[in-house]
């Protein structure tokens, strides 16, 4: 049985991209997180927690969500697996 647990798709932000723009593929696609890439290479990931962990600081220290980018707020040098590998692969690496 195969079983796929990612999308062959991935929705995909740039760094500068701002975190409204961010929500609104969260929302359109229904997805928890956006991948952000340079030059079609995976550099960080926004996940809808990062979104509602480090945001507020942000604001705080005065800035805006006009302002705020994913660089601001994505994890960086996400782990990343081929799709040719299996299930086992993917926990051992999340582990």
């Amino acid at each position: 049985m195969i079983l796929s647990m990612a999308r062959r798709d991935p929705i995909t932000a740039r760094p500068d991209d701002s975190v409204q723009d961010l929500v609104g593929q969260l929302n359109y696609y229904k997805v928890g997180c956006v991948v952000v890439v340079e030059d079609e290479r995976p550099v960080g990931i926004v996940t809808d927690r990062d979104l509602a962990l480090r945001m507020l600081p942000l604001l705080t220290q005065g800035r805006t969500p006009a302002d705020v980018t994913a660089a601001d707020l994505m994890t960086r040098h996400p782990k990343t697996i081929h799709e040719g590998e299996d299930l086992d692969d993917a926990l051992a690496i999340m582990n």
